[in-house]
C-alpha cells in the first residue's frame, strides 16, 4: 500500500472539513445500520500497531518535526492499517509549515465508520479536541477543528457515526455499553502514552434547549469532569481565550438549576480509562 504525502496550501481545519463534507458517506447517517462494530481483537491489533507506534514516534524521531527518514516506518503502520480499511497520511501545510499524520478509513464499499484522527507533529499544546458527534450535533466538527488549530493541539478525534445510526443502539459512542470502538481507544492510548505529562481533553457537544437557556447572552458552556488539578485547571484558559477571540460568551456549568440538564456528568471515555483523569466538555 502507498503511503500517502500531500502537500498543500489550505490549513488544516480547511483541509478537514472540505474531505469530510466531500466524503460524507464516511459517517455513518441516522437509521442507516451502516456503522460496524467493532471486535476486541482488531482494537487490540490497532493499538499494537498503529497508535502505539504513532504516539512513539511522535514522542521521539518526530518530537522536533518531519523528518524524511521516517517514511519507510510510515509504509509499515500505513500497510498494517488497510488490513482494517484505513490508511496514514502525512500533511503538510505549505505557508506554516506544519505537519500532520491523518489517520483515515479508505472510502470504499466497506466502510465501517470508526472515524477519523489526526496528529500534530513536531511541537504541540497538551491538548486532545474531540468530536463524538461530528454531525448529529450541529457546527462541532467546524468548531472542533478550528480549535484544534488555534490551540496548537496535540490530536483530534472525529467520529464516524451517528449515535443513532444502529438499530441496536451500538453507534452511540459514548455509552458504556459500546465502549470497545475506535474512538475509545484513540482517547486511551494517547493518555496512556504521555504517562504523567500534562494532557486536558476538549470534548465537545451541541445541545438545543431553547426554552431553558441558562442565560440569552452565553454561548458555550464549560463542564469539567473528573478531578483537574492546579495545572489541568490552567489548560483551560487558553481554552477560554480562545472562546474570547471567537467572540463567544462563556459559563461553568456549576450545578445551578438554570444550567441543569447541561452538566454531561457521566461520560464513557472518563471512566472507561485509569488515564483519563482531566475531561473539559465544551456545550
Amino acid at each position: 500500500a502507498v503511503f500517502s504525502q500531500q502537500r498543500n496550501t489550505q490549513r488544516i481545519d480547511g483541509y478537514l472539513l472540505n474531505w469530510i463534507k466531500n466524503n460524507k458517506k464516511l459517517i455513518a447517517a441516522k437509521g442507516s445500520n451502516n456503522y460496524r462494530q467493532a471486535k476486541l481483537y482488531e482494537m487490540l491489533f490497532f493499538d499494537q500497531n498503529i497508535i502505539t507506534p504513532i504516539m512513539n514516534l511522535l514522542a521521539d524521531e518526530l518530537s522536533s518535526g518531519w523528518i524524511d527518514d521516517i517514511a519507510l516506518e510510515m509504509r509499515r503502520i500505513n500497510n498494517l492499517a488497510h488490513a482494517l480499511n484505513y490508511q496514514l497520511i502525512h500533511y503538510h501545510h505549505q505557508s506554516s509549515g506544519d505537519d500532520f499524520l491523518i489517520l483515515q478509513e479508505i472510502a470504499s464499499t466497506s466502510l465501517y465508520h470508526w472515524g477519523t484522527y489526526v496528529f500534530r507533529v513536531g511541537s504541540a499544546s497538551p491538548y486532545v479536541i474531540e468530536v463524538p458527534r461530528p454531525l448529529s450535533e450541529t457546527n462541532t466538527l467546524e468548531f472542533g477543528a478550528g480549535l484544534f488549530e488555534k490551540l496548537n493541539a496535540r490530536a483530534l478525534l472525529i467520529a464516524g457515526t451517528h449515535p443513532f445510526a444502529n438499530f441496536n443502539g451500538g453507534a452511540n459512542l459514548l455509552h458504556s455499553a459500546n465502549k470497545v470502538n475506535l474512538f475509545n481507544l484513540v482517547h486511551q492510548v494517547i493518555l496512556r502514552e504521555v504517562e504523567n505529562a500534562p494532557m486536558l481533553v476538549a470534548q465537545l457537544r451541541a445541545f438545543s434547549n431553547e426554552d431553558d437557556t441558562p442565560s440569552a447572552n452565553i454561548d458555550i458552556l464549560l463542564a469539567k469532569l473528573g478531578t483537574l488539578n492546579e495545572t489541568s485547571n490552567a489548560l483551560t484558559h487558553p481554552i477560554e481565550s480562545a472562546l474570547e477571540a471567537y467572540g463567544l460568551n462563556f459559563q461553568y456549568v456549576t450545578g445551578t438549576s438554570e444550567a441543569k440538564g447541561y452538566e454531561v456528568s457521566w461520560n464513557c471515555l472518563l471512566y472507561t480509562s485509569d488515564a483519563a483523569d482531566d475531561l473539559l466538555c465544551v456545550d
